[in-house]
């Protein structure tokens, strides 16, 4: 039996925790990922990118039951222990990359909160700490009130509690960038480390792991290249952003490559889609919760399910909610 929907999974750290530097980071244990692999090949049928841009471009149905793997954020973890694993299994996987941080040895503002969070693992005494420092800032900024920020942000999400997502929201996008960017290098350097570039080394792929994972046979596609939310971007700097990211990818894939776009933190906005049109762009993944159907959907909005939404038991039983693939 063919099918137009195909569940599109995400992933982000997979490692063996015990031996990592810091152990309290959310994600998927090594040894779960595993299993989820061996529950996944069970059930599903994994494919490839372009197994789906195939079916795309050529109206056939894909495999019943079909599986997309993406994997986002460019973690060094996806070059140790996840392509072997792939390989092993014969499967494929697409790898979004966010470029600065290989570039530039940055670590991104999405993982030094992560970083703050897990190495203080006290929500009240970073939102204290933030509240404090923006005091500094008073002269030069018209902040809204602590109760405005909390009545606007402090709500939970599918794997975050209210506290924390606060602190995501404030440090990620509502507080003036120069200051909320201020204010989480200070916790970073304070309470995680100085050495920035050190840290960015072993965090993230290399220009050359990246190459090797291509040859491979895997997908490589953009993340953007500043790892920001798109939606509070003007069209000029979602532009830009894409130029820059387009340059790396291309060094990469090669120009004439179809790529594909996994937006940072699910974020986008019209603008963003008229510009994924105009550069050539075959597919956009939101985190729209859902299994994809391609004759339905639109393709520069395609749902995703998390890692946390499978079993990572082989004997586990199938998940009756996505038997419609």
């Amino acid at each position: 039996m063919k099918s137009s929907k195909v569940i599109i999974l995400t992933y982000h750290y997979v490692r063996d925790f015990k031996k990592s530097l810091f152990p309290k980071i959310d994600g998927l244990e090594l040894d779960k990922f595993i299993e989820q692999i061996s529950f996944l090949k069970k059930y599903y049928t994994i494919i490839s990118m372009d197994t789906l841009l195939d079916s795309i471009n050529s109206s056939n149905p894909l495999p019943s039951n079909s599986v997309l793997l993406t994997f986002d954020d460019g973690y060094s973890d996806h070059y140790d222990y996840v392509l072997p694993l792939l390989i092993k299994n014969n499967i494929f996987g697409s790898f979004y990359i966010p470029f600065k941080a290989i570039n530039e040895n940055f670590v991104l503002d999405v993982n030094k909160i992560q970083l703050v969070l897990s190495v203080l693992n006290n929500p009240d005494f970073i939102i204290q700490k933030i509240f404090n420092e923006m005091n500094k800032f008073k002269t030069n900024y018209n902040f809204h009130s602590h109760d405005y920020y909390y009545k606007k942000l402090e709500k939970k999400n599918r794997w975050n509690t209210r506290k924390v997502l606060f602190i995501k929201r404030l440090l990620q996008r509502d507080l003036p960038k120069i200051v909320r960017k201020e204010i989480l290098n200070i916790l970073f350097q304070r309470y995680v480390t100085k050495d920035e570039t050190g840290l960015s080394e072993q965090y993230y792929m290399t220009y050359n792991n990246l190459l090797s994972i291509k040859n491979d046979g895997m997908h490589i596609g953009n993340h953007t290249y500043n790892h920001e939310w798109l939606g509070s971007k003007s069209k000029m700097d979602q532009e830009n952003d894409f130029d820059m990211s387009m340059t790396c990818l291309n060094k990469i894939n090669g120009v004439n490559s179809k790529w594909t776009v996994s937006y940072p933190y699910g974020n986008y906005n019209n603008d963003t889609i008229d510009i994924l049109k105009k550069k050539g762009c075959s597919l956009g993944f939101t985190t729209n919760v859902g299994i994809a159907d391609l004759l339905n959907d639109e393709l520069y909005e395609l749902p995703r399910l998390d890692t946390n939404d499978f079993p990572n038991d082989l004997n586990a039983i199938k998940n009756l909610y996505y038997n419609d693939v």
